[in-house]
């Protein structure tokens, strides 16, 4: 299940609570701690670090177990010890898609199975999120508005209508630009200095680079194709060399088509970018001014206005 960003606003119910104390439904959670906090691929300390999540971030709480959350940040599920997450009333959501998992789902008039069903959507189908109650999210689709239960829809970043969706599928949705949030994207993308490369990844086990691109924008509610030649074609406005900015992406060919895109790092300023770089190698940072990466380039592109 993917998680979506949420808006919360209210005071923290508890620093941390058992499933013992809960009757559990999805909520909303902030990381609280001095530092950066680990996230697990399990509910114990013994488990691998999968992500490092920092104060201030926000989370869907999913379940707890034994101390330890189940959380979903970013499109990835992990476990975080409770001590960490401060649980928080959610008083809306912002804009995000529940795609329907299942042939058949009735979308409900209150949060409840016994409930009356207003519509019933088809798998494939996706709602907009505008809110939760009791655990379930309530959504609009097709002009109904109704409830879903979560375990029969899974979280999309943007809601795209039937009749646009094959020109829209891969545009780009940010919440939120400016010197601030490009300043943010540099900062978050650093965090990974060090990572490997792995071929066809997309977490922070290991990245390749449209996977690790695509990963940090997702951060910031921007969405991105999953390839470097897609995120050129379609999710990028393309831009001057002039006129790139901290944050928009830089894209480059290879020894064997270099007239073909098949490489994406992020812009980070003075002719430096951020990549996930090739196999046997990590996320590092190089210079686009001289050597390889000044003969390969083949473009740039920006999701910021």
């Amino acid at each position: 299940m993917n998680c979506f960003k949420l808006m919360m606003t209210g005071v923290a119910v508890a620093a941390c609570m058992t499933a013992s104390v809960l009757a559990f439904d999805v909520q909303g959670g902030t990381v609280e701690a001095g530092g950066a906090v680990n996230v697990r691929e399990g509910a114990g300390t013994g488990y691998e670090v999968v992500e490092k999540l920092n104060p201030g971030d926000r989370v869907c709480v999913l379940d707890a177990k034994d101390g330890w959350y189940k959380i979903a940040f970013g499109g990835e599920v992990g476990y975080m010890s409770g001590e960490y997450i401060a649980l928080q009333d959610i008083m809306n959501v912002e804009p995000g898609g529940a795609k329907v998992t299942t042939d058949v789902l009735n979308l409900r008039a209150a949060p409840s199975t016994s409930s009356a069903v207003v519509s019933r959507l088809t798998r494939g189908t996706v709602a907009q999120i505008i809110g939760i109650n009791k655990g379930w999210f309530k959504v609009t689709a097709n002009g109904n508005t109704g409830y879903v239960h979560p375990d029969y829809v899974e979280i999309v970043d943007s809601v795209v209508s039937s009749t646009n969706a094959s020109s829209a599928a891969g545009a780009a949705v940010a919440t939120s630009t400016g010197s601030a949030v490009r300043s943010d994207i540099i900062d978050y993308a650093k965090t990974f200095l060090g990572v490997r490369y792995v071929y066809g990844g997309s977490t922070p086990k290991g990245f390749d680079c449209s996977g690790y691109t695509k990963y940090v924008y997702s951060h910031f509610n921007i969405s991105l194709q999953r390839s470097s030649a897609a995120q050129y074609s379609s999710s990028v406005t393309k831009i001057k060399k002039s006129a790139l900015q901290p944050g928009d992406l830089v894209f480059f060919g290879t020894p064997s088509n270099s007239g073909k895109v098949g490489h994406v790092g992020i812009y980070m300023g003075n002719n430096q970018f951020i990549h996930s770089s090739s196999p046997g190698d990590v996320v590092k940072i190089d210079t686009m001014s001289s050597g390889y990466y000044a003969k390969y380039y083949i473009g740039a592109g920006t999701v910021l206005n």
